[in-house]
Formats: C-alpha cells, structure tokens, sequence
C-alpha cells in the first residue's frame, strides 16, 4: 500500500467509526480505463496521484462533508472534469490577468477535485513535470494560494487531525476544528509553505516599498493569512513587531496594514498578541484599526479560551 493510499484508508477508518453516513457516501473507485476516459475529456494529462486517489474512491455523493475539511466535498471525477474545464475556460479568456503572475502554478490549467460553495482545491496540470505537485486552493473571487505541499501532504494532514482529534465532533455530532492543534500538523507536513510565508512577510516589512500601494496590501493580506494558518512561533515576534511599526507611520496604507497583521494575530494561538492587540483595540487612532482590533482580540481569546 502507498502512502497516499495508507493515509485515505486511515481517513476512511475514522469516518467509518465515527461518521459511518459520511463513510458510506463515498463511491467506488474507478478503474484505470474509466479515468483515462475523463483524462480525454479534460484534455490535460492527470497526475498520477489523482490516478491514486480516484482508484480508491469516485467522489462523495453531493450532500456529503467528509474528508476533506471543513465541509468540502470530494468531487466525482466526472463532476471535476466539468469544474476544471469551466475554470480553465475563464482562465484563458483572462490570461492577460493570470500571465502577469510571477509564479507558474498560478499561470497553469487546474484540475479541480474539491469544492465548498464557490471555494475549490485544484493542482496544477499542464505541464511536464507530473510529480508532486501542490494543492491550490481558489477562492471565488478567483484568487489561488498553494494550501498543502502536494496531495500526499494534504492527506497525511488531513490524517493526522482525525487522529489526534484536531478535527473532532462536537456534541452535535458536527465536525469541527481545533485550528491550534491542526496547525502543528500542517507545520509537519507542509513546512516549506510556512518558510517561505514567513520569508516573505519578513522581506516585505524590511524593505523599502517597491510595490504600488494596492500591490503592497494585498502582499501583505496574502503572506499574514498563509502565516495565520500555519501559527508558527516565529510570526507572532514578525507579527508584533511589525504592528508596533505601522501604528507609528503617516503613510497613506498604514491602516489597511494594520488591520491584516491584527488579523492574523487574532489566530496565532499565542498570548504573547493579547497585551498588543487590547493596546491597539483600546488606544489607535484609527476607528476602523481599533475595531479590528478589538474583532481580533476576541477570536484570539476563543482559540485560547480566555474568559
């Protein structure tokens, strides 16, 4: 058996315990042949991960959330061809828009395979290299970030949080997330997202702005979310110490800045952010940083159940 394999059948081991409705919506695997039909109809070469992972199993049924949190329905293959074509449709018909991007995974074909609402997990396809390729997760708004490493790492995550109860139910039987705990998971498996988030944010904060304005927030939104995510130590000190920096500046992007950086403290599970943040919801002077502020305090005092 696989790793991947071994990490969908420990998945499957915990579902069929403790959510057997969501176990049982998952459908048979398809047989090679079958995939190397919707392989056609794509038009792109599948890599051979997704070969794996749609052998083992064809898909969710549509009102099913499991596997892939949080609600996320793991498409049958011929509804993810038909997503994946749709994107790549308005991919090139906007590819001036995608072209301008500095990184190829974002300029490439997606196959989308997981879908919430407007909300997809795509690879990247396309291209010569098949091996290993990252998880994109799109936004509906269009926007793509790498969310796991590659399939492989998304599945052993996954794995892990059922198993160490990072993902749990709650008393109504829902499924909900410990995002503290998940975190150290995600850490494991997809470090080189966390570094290079962090890498980012620190070059971003110690050099003299080169992008426009709407460039430069929107650098920032991206790296303090991916750095959110992940929790690391290290981005609290990176956090809090660019905070105290941008309330001092006059620049005409000084609150948006905040205002992302106040975010992502508000999730870092650390309470070294709590002194900051209850200074900057009580004291800035912008009315809208200290509203975020002060949003963000609270959902940090729930991940850390401070009363």
């Amino acid at each position: 058996m696989s790793n991947l394999n071994d990490g969908l059948q420990r998945i499957m081991n915990w579902l069929q315990k403790n959510q057997p409705k969501y176990a049982a919506s998952f459908l048979p695997g398809l047989k090679h042949d079958e995939i190397k039909v919707h392989e056609e109809e794509l038009g792109f070469k599948l890599p051979e991960e997704i070969y794996e992972l749609y052998l083992w199993r064809n898909g969710t049924l549509e009102d099913a959330n499991a596997l892939f949190f949080t609600p996320m329905q793991y498409l049958p293959l011929a509804e993810a061809v038909s997503y994946s074509r749709g994107w790549n449709k308005f991919r090139s018909e906007g590819e001036d828009i995608f072209e301008q991007k500095d990184v190829w995974y974002i300029k490439s074909p997606q196959f989308i395979f997981v879908r919430s609402n407007c909300d997809y997990c795509a690879i990247p396809i396309g291209i010569e290299k098949q091996a290993r390729l990252p998880v994109m997760s799109i936004a509906s708004e269009g926007e793509q970030c790498v969310f796991y490493t590659n399939l492989l790492a998304m599945i052993l995550t996954l794995a892990d949080c059922y198993e160490t109860g990072a993902y749990y139910l709650d008393t109504n039987e829902y499924l909900c997330e410990d995002e503290c705990k998940a975190a150290q998971l995600l850490r494991i498996y997809n470090y080189d997202i966390s570094e290079n988030a962090l890498s980012s944010l620190h070059l971003l904060f110690e050099t003299s702005q080169k992008d426009t304005n709407s460039k430069f927030l929107e650098k920032v939104a991206q790296h303090t979310t991916t750095v959110a995510r992940f929790k690391d130590r290290r981005g609290v000190d990176l956090l809090l110490k660019a905070l105290l920096s941008w309330r001092l500046k006059k620049s005409s992007i000084r609150d948006g800045t905040c205002i992302s950086i106040a975010r992502a403290l508000g999730r870092m599970c650390d309470k070294r952010a709590v002194q900051l943040l209850t200074h900057t919801w009580q004291e800035d002077r912008s009315q809208l940083v200290r509203k975020e502020a002060g949003q963000a305090l609270s959902e940090l005092m729930e991940l850390l159940r401070i009363e």
